[in-house]
């Protein structure tokens, strides 16, 4: 009887066994860690904002598009001199071989156009730049003599002043319905819209 209390006695100050003294210590540092992250100064920061370019706003014509549809295409491409033959050739190119990209960027416009006509067996690739600032004139080559382009914003449309031999038209580019519509009006009144789609 006698060793049995002593037996008891001891036992109240035994250690505890290697296993449960290691778990107890892990309690322990999981709790401290719980709590330093709650009373942390670092947990009460705001985050930092990001940094926005303000000369670099996001226009939704920004990306790749292929062209979907046109409006009145035909016969703006007849009263601007093109062979009825070049027409459907032209408009077949468009709609099943051509890719347009848009880009802005450091208040420069970059259009990047590749096609492929039948029976090429490489994309032909062409890249304009044109400063967006309405003052600034970017002279290109066309079938009917040298033009003259200056671009503008007009809201979150762009817009291209397009100066050719026959006289000045008008290229809008605007998003509408979540397609991208190209209008295109000459000295004459006459217009056409061409719609393209996203596809990056």
């Amino acid at each position: 009887m006698y060793d049995r209390l002593v037996m008891k006695s001891l036992a109240k100050f035994a250690k505890p066994p290697k296993t449960e003294a290691i778990a107890g210590k892990m309690v322990q540092r999981a709790r401290a860690e719980a709590l330093n992250t709650a009373f942390s100064p670092r947990r009460r920061r705001k985050p930092k904002a990001q940094k926005v370019e303000l000369d670099d706003p996001i226009y939704p014509w920004r990306g790749l598009w292929k062209f979907v549809g046109h409006t009145g295409y035909r016969d703006w491409l007849a009263a601007h001199g093109v062979a009825p033959a070049d027409i459907e050739k032209r408009v077949s190119d468009e709609f099943n071989r051509t890719t347009t990209d848009i880009d802005f960027k450091d208040g420069e416009l970059t259009v990047t156009v590749k096609s492929r006509s039948i029976g090429d067996i490489r994309h032909r690739k062409t890249v304009q730049k044109f400063p967006v600032d309405g003052e600034t004139a970017v002279i290109l080559d066309s079938p009917s003599g040298p033009v003259s382009i200056v671009t503008l914003f007009h809201d979150t449309d762009l817009v291209m002043e397009v100066d050719t031999p026959a006289g000045l038209e008008t290229h809008t580019r605007s998003f509408v319905d979540g397609l991208l519509h190209l209008r295109m009006v000459d000295s004459s009144g006459a217009e056409c819209t061409l719609e393209f789609v996203r596809i990056d």
